[in-house]
């Protein structure tokens, strides 16, 4: 069986106008979300996905979403992107795991090199997955 097309969710600031909502999607697997409750709502991706994630928000840190993601043992590697770093937040999320951390501007081949970086470390982590997931036992009681 193939697999699903992978998945880049994006979830940045977005000025808007209205109470309309920013999600949404696009034909190359692409899927914008500009708060952490819209993410929630859409549910976890099929297949492999990555995030690349702005520090700030809407209603919460970028951080702090990191930090929620981990806690419920939802692995998706995470590319970080602000236009307001300093060397503490980079540390944080990077010793929480983030595949990278970029500041806006953010140069032409940075993000490419990230997502292929995303992409690598998604492919190891659910090849490791499968090879730790121990076979459900056959019982000779079960009728």
């Amino acid at each position: 069986m193939a697999e699903a097309t992978p998945t880049v969710i994006v979830m940045i600031m977005i000025p808007q106008s209205g109470s309309g909502s920013a999600a949404g999607s696009d034909a190359s697997g692409c899927k914008l979300f500009a708060s952490v409750d819209e993410f929630s709502a859409a549910g976890r991706p099929g297949g492999s996905a990555w995030l690349v994630l702005d520090v700030r928000l809407l209603g919460r840190s970028g951080l702090d979403f990191q930090e929620e993601l981990a806690t419920a043992d939802f692995r998706l590697p995470i590319i970080f992107i602000s236009g307001h770093a300093h060397v503490p937040m980079s540390v944080r999320a990077m010793k929480a795991g983030a595949v990278e951390f970029l500041t806006k501007p953010v140069r032409d081949q940075d993000l490419p090199d990230a997502i292929q970086q995303a992409i690598a470390q998604d492919l190891a982590c659910r090849d490791e997955r499968a090879l730790v997931t121990p076979a459900r036992p056959v019982h000779a009681d079960a009728a």
